[in-house]
């Protein structure tokens, strides 16, 4: 029996991700699925089988499983939220690159990209992006929904709260708290504790503004 992932969203990050579940040979058919449907047929090479809206009307398939290629950390989680509660099959996807330690935890609709290394003792939560070359060391948390852009930096023991998104080429060293919601601007060091919505900038980091 045909085991298929449904990509719901074909953008670039969609794509990344079609190519990621192609190398790791888990899956016989990859579907991508966007309400630009039909107008927008496909994405790349990738074919557009149809709309996010009709696939949640459908009757989930046990040969199915689903995972969201959404930028917005917060869409991404809704959008999980709605096709767990509607019977689909969440999955993780894994470039088989990645270095991941058996001693990890890594949360259901997550994505770790090519070139990823994932320490000892980490626990990632659900729907997170773990992009590109990125590398998370030791006994770090990650809440839900955060995005780890590509070519970050996390030392041992740091904690990153729900939704956040840390910017390319971001640097934090050890035993660093952010809180929920918070943006780290691109190329930033962070050297203190950072706040929950807050968007953070620099090196070292300075909160520039409220969010």
């Amino acid at each position: 029996m045909q085991k298929t992932l449904l990509i719901i969203g074909a953008g670039g990050h969609a794509r990344v991700i079609a190519d990621s579940a192609t190398e790791s040979g888990e899956w016989d058919l990859i579907n991508l699925y966007d309400d630009a449907w039909p107008e927008l047929k496909t994405s790349g090479t990738w074919s557009i089988t149809g709309t996010i809206h009709n696939l949640l009307e459908q009757k989930p398939e046990n040969t199915s499983q689903v995972i969201i290629a959404i930028g917005s950390n917060q869409r991404r989680y809704t959008l999980q939220e709605r096709f767990s509660e509607a019977g689909w099959k969440i999955t993780k996807v894994i470039h088989p690159s990645a270095t991941i330690s058996q001693h990890t935890h890594i949360g259901v609709g997550t994505v770790v990209m090519a070139g990823v290394v994932i320490n000892s003792g980490t626990n990632i939560g659900n729907a997170c992006i773990i992009n590109t070359c990125t590398s998370v060391d030791h006994d770090c948390l990650l809440g839900n929904a955060v995005h780890l852009s590509p070519g970050t930096t996390l030392a041992g023991t740091v904690t990153v709260g729900d939704g956040c998104w840390i910017g390319v080429g971001s640097s934090v060293i050890n035993n660093i708290h952010i809180g929920k919601n918070t943006v780290i601007g691109a190329g930033a060091t962070v050297i203190r504790n950072i706040p929950k919505n807050v968007l953070a900038v620099g090196t070292p980091t300075q909160i520039i503004k409220n969010l």
